[in-house]
C-alpha cells in the first residue's frame, strides 16, 4: 500500500482491515474510507470545458472516524536509491518482520 492507494484499492484495504488479519506494509494509503467517487463526465454549458464530477459518497468507515488514511503495520517508504539499486524496501520490510 502507499501514496497511490485510493478509490477501489482503498475500499479493498478497508475490507481487508475489517474482515481479515492482514498486516499492511508500505506507506500510508492515499485516501480514507469515507470518500466521494463514481464520477461522471459533464460539459460546462458556457465554457464547453469537460470535467468529471463525483456522484456518490461512499461511507466505508464510521462517520466519526477522522483518520486521513490507513497507517501501515510495517512502515517502509520508497526512495530513489532503492529504485536505482533494484531493491523493494516494502518487500524487504515484509520479509524481515
Amino acid at each position: 500500500m502507499g501514496r497511490r492507494t485510493w478509490s477501489a484499492a482503498q475500499f479493498l484495504l478497508d475490507d481487508f482491515a475489517e474482515w481479515s488479519k492482514a498486516r499492511f506494509a508500505g506507506e500510508p494509503s492515499a485516501s480514507r474510507g469515507n470518500t466521494y467517487g463514481d464520477s461522471r463526465k459533464i460539459t460546462l454549458p458556457n465554457s464547453k470545458v469537460t470535467v468529471r464530477v463525483s456522484t456518490l459518497y461512499w461511507q466505508q468507515w464510521d462517520p466519526r472516524d477522522d483518520r486521513k488514511w490507513i497507517e501501515p503495520d510495517l512502515p517502509a517508504g520508497l526512495d530513489f536509491a532503492s529504485y536505482r539499486d533494484g531493491r523493494d524496501p516494502v518487500l524487504e520490510r515484509a520479509f524481515r518482520d
